[in-house]
């Protein structure tokens, strides 16, 4: 699942400055809200990133953040939540990231597929489960990705962190299971919210 990556589904371009968001603060990050289907995903986004990529089909939806500079076509970091509508009754977790990992398992030359499961998630209620997952060489180039995916009260969302290196070995990750805390934290924290309480920059249980 990714445009011109790993991870993107290839899509319809849907761009619509209103369809999240943004609450300022005096750090380098911010608060990011996006309404997908049922409920709000909140999550903090670096202060200099920019959404670059939309799609809602009604069924998917999709969002893809950079840095500034950066584009969908050329980027070396990324960040993507997406929302699988009424997921909860389809699927768990679990079988979101094993789909991922097949389909970069399909790609990914023999003998570089990355798959470091990270346990379960929890934080404000919310339960889901984690890993890293990429490739360490497609053409001399590096992608690893870490991805979160939840349960909401009827749909399924995942976020996503992805960045590109140079080609390195398995036994070499720059990001691996000992140091993606500090990879995520721009992410953090996540939560989901009511869709349709309080103000836009609100995030109401």
């Amino acid at each position: 699942m990714k445009v011109k990556s790993l991870i993107t589904i290839s899509t319809i371009m849907l761009f619509s400055n209103s369809s999240f968001a943004k609450e300022k603060s005096e750090t380098k990050n911010i608060k990011s809200l996006i309404p997908i289907f049922s409920q709000k995903v909140s999550h903090s986004l670096p202060i200099d990133w920019q959404p670059v990529y939309e799609n809602d089909d009604g069924k998917n939806y999709i969002i893809e953040f950079t840095p500034n500079g950066q584009n969908i076509e050329n980027w070396k970091e990324m960040i993507t939540v997406i929302g699988f509508k009424d997921g909860v009754d389809l699927f768990e977790p679990d079988y979101v990231i094993e789909s991922i990992t097949n389909n970069i398992k399909n790609v990914c030359p023999k003998g570089n597929l990355i798959f470091e499961p990270l346990g379960g998630f929890e934080s404000n209620g919310i339960k889901g489960t984690q890993a890293l997952i990429g490739c360490s060489n497609i053409n001399g180039v590096g992608e690893i990705s870490y991805h979160l995916v939840i349960k909401g009260s009827k749909d399924i969302y995942s976020i996503q962190k992805a960045k590109r290196f140079e080609s390195f070995t398995i036994d070499n990750l720059p990001i691996n299971k000992d140091n993606y805390q500090s990879f995520i934290e721009s992410l953090l924290p996540i939560d989901l919210c009511k869709r349709n309480f309080g103000k836009p920059y609100e995030c109401l249980k």
